[in-house]
């Protein structure tokens, strides 16, 4: 009986230490995986913060920048209809609210007709105290020398007007829309459309520095 005894109470003991044991291996198991999914949550949530202020960073010295910037050149086209108008400016500033512009421009061939200008404007910011960004109007002219190859033709147009462009400065990088109103001159007898009264919008993409 005593041996029967001291086997039960053994057996009795083991299953008691299982059962203890078992529970601990569940219990550090739950904390471990407590603990995991914490980390992932603070892992998460770290590299928001980071990406936030990383976005600031960005945003600040974009914006640090746009407001150093003094020059700046862009390629853009003028939708007068026909013929449109591709252009190369440059830009520069002259003042704490100005800038000078110069222009290239190419004629797209149309009706035989082909040709190039100079032009100019003189911006003032309206939006932002550092040009070259933000809201501008101003004053500006063309110079347009048009040729038809058929009829041995060629025209010398003027025009003058004004315009309001807005510079979205992207870092470096600007996109540029402007609305244009022109009236043309002298010259273009051939060419009539261009010594009427224009309004025509463009689109420039620049880069700033």
């Amino acid at each position: 009986m005593g041996c029967r005894t001291r086997r039960l109470v053994n057996k009795t003991a083991c299953r008691n230490y299982r059962i203890f044991a078992g529970s601990l291996l569940l219990d550090n198991f739950s904390d471990t995986q407590i603990v995991i999914h914490t980390m992932r949550r603070l892992h998460s949530i770290s590299s928001v913060v980071v990406l936030a202020l990383l976005a600031l960073t960005l945003a600040g010295s974009s914006t640090a920048f746009a407001q150093r910037a003094k020059n700046s050149i862009a390629v853009g086209a003028a939708f007068a209809g026909l013929p449109t108008l591709v252009q190369a400016q440059y830009e520069t500033r002259i003042g704490d609210d100005q800038s000078i512009v110069g222009r290239f421009i190419y004629g797209l061939n149309t009706n035989d007709y082909s040709g190039y200008g100079l032009g100019a404007a003189y911006r003032f910011y309206l939006t932002d105290d550092q040009p070259v960004k933000g809201l501008s109007v101003g004053p500006a002219l063309e110079v347009l020398f048009y040729s038809n190859s058929k009829l041995v033709r060629s025209s010398r147009i003027l025009m003058i007007g004004a315009e309001g462009a807005y510079k979205l400065m992207l870092g470096q990088f600007s996109i540029e829309p402007a609305l244009s109103f022109r009236i043309g001159v002298s010259g273009g007898e051939s060419l009539s459309k261009f010594t009427s009264t224009l309004i025509y919008p463009a689109v420039y993409l620049g880069y700033a520095w």
